[in-house]
């Protein structure tokens, strides 16, 4: 498999052929992003850098449409929302100043590099299958991102982030075909960095001299050089506040302690994470490889299972076949019913083929009669006159040992 089949590249460049073939009309918006109102902003702009340029409506329309492709590497030990927020704080920045954002990956640093790191500083670690097992299922609900996996499939060593960035770069030109040439001199890559990586690496200036541009994502604390430099391909963008206090680190530290974790990772994250066997790489605390080994092959093979049934459950569903004169049917209102998770607990009731029963041959919900039971007043009230007459007797029982042991 060559590394643009990895990185997925033969649908987001027939993405970028689509777009193309569009015209002008949808510049600066998002291909498959949603709907969030920055395309729009975009294009005033650009028709406004136009205006002021004085070059007329004619040359503006004739400009051609700037793409660019987004990266984010890192441990992702685990993946948190904030990771996520990321790519969409620089999204929003890019199409802002004019780029078309098609696409972006958010890649799982190599084994060896993450399993280094956690063993200096003795911290649970989840191998690259599981990370990337985890980023797919985070990024399920958002159509315009995707894991990569060319990073942390690489054998023998482990690739910086510059050599990652290069390599989609290079991937891209790989993809395209020769007459493509002009259309793969306007995709860039943008890789997308907190403020921190971006002062240990020192690339407060970007990343021209790779072909590579930077956005850098910061936490509120902006330095002075860091600001946007389009000569350089680097710009700045920001998060809000209740997404900078997120960090994988945080995540550990909470199912170390057992705390809950849904502010900080996605949903469907959150169930696996403190889903045993994976809790309990984290409940251990400190850097174990054989343990990791051990629960990661427990949780493939229970993962592989759920999915079984899951799919098994589907089939028997979608098998089933009602005759047509049977009424089983749901309508719109019921269906909504059925949704409360208040009235799931009712769902027998709901499903009887009886379903369009009144509420007086059901029974009263307070009495906890169903349908099957088949008990009418009459039998309610001999049975309280029974249950009267059983605590008479005990009554006088009770009085009768009291007299003998006086």
């Amino acid at each position: 498999m060559s590394a643009g089949d990895k990185w997925g590249l033969r649908q987001v460049l027939a993405q970028v052929r689509r777009v193309e073939a569009e015209g002008d009309g949808n510049d600066g918006c998002c291909c498959g992003g949603g709907d969030d109102g920055d395309g729009d902003a975009a294009q005033r702009q650009q028709s406004g850098r136009g205006r002021r340029s004085g070059s007329g409506r004619g040359r503006g329309q004739a400009k051609k449409k700037q793409y660019a492709l987004l990266l984010m590497t890192g441990s992702l030990n685990p993946i948190h929302a904030g990771h996520i927020h990321m790519m969409y704080a620089a999204r929003e920045k890019l199409q802002a100043v004019g780029f078309h954002v098609v696409h972006g990956w958010i890649s799982p640093s190599h084994d060896l590099y993450v399993q280094m790191k956690a063993r200096r500083k003795d911290f649970p670690w989840m191998t690259s299958r599981l990370r990337v097992h985890l980023t797919r299922l985070a990024l399920e609900s958002h159509p315009w991102l995707s894991c990569g996996t060319w990073e942390s499939e690489v054998e023998g060593w482990w690739p910086n982030f510059p050599e990652v960035a290069c390599n989609l770069k290079e991937s891209v030109k790989e993809t395209l075909i020769p007459e493509e040439a002009d259309l793969g001199a306007r995709i860039t890559v943008f890789y997308v960095a907190g403020q921190d990586h971006v002062e240990r690496a020192g690339l407060n200036l970007g990343m021209k001299p790779f072909g590579i541009g930077l956005v850098c994502v910061t936490r509120g604390r902006e330095r002075a050089d860091i600001r946007d430099r389009p000569r350089n391909l680097f710009w700045v963008a920001s998060t809000p506040e209740h997404h900078r206090r997120r960090s994988s680190t945080v995540v550990r530290q909470h199912l170390l302690a057992r705390k809950a974790i849904g502010r900080h990772v996605p949903p469907v994250c959150k169930d696996e994470l403190t889903r045993e066997p994976l809790l309990s790489i984290f409940t251990h605390g400190h850097f174990d490889e054989d343990l990791t080994h051990a629960c990661e092959a427990e949780y493939f093979r229970q993962y592989e299972q759920r999915m079984r049934q899951r799919q098994q459950l589907q089939l028997d569903v979608g098998d089933e076949r009602l005759d047509d004169d049977d009424e089983f049917y749901f309508d719109e209102e019921e269906e909504r019913e059925y949704e409360r998770p208040d009235a799931r607990q009712d769902t027998r009731l709901l499903l009887s083929p009886g379903h369009g029963t009144s509420a007086d041959e059901h029974g009263s919900a307070d009495s906890g009669q169903s349908v099957e039971d088949g008990v009418g007043n009459d039998e309610d009230e001999e049975e309280e006159e029974e249950e009267e007459e059983e605590g008479s007797a005990e009554t006088v029982a009770e009085l009768q040992l009291t007299h003998l042991m006086v």
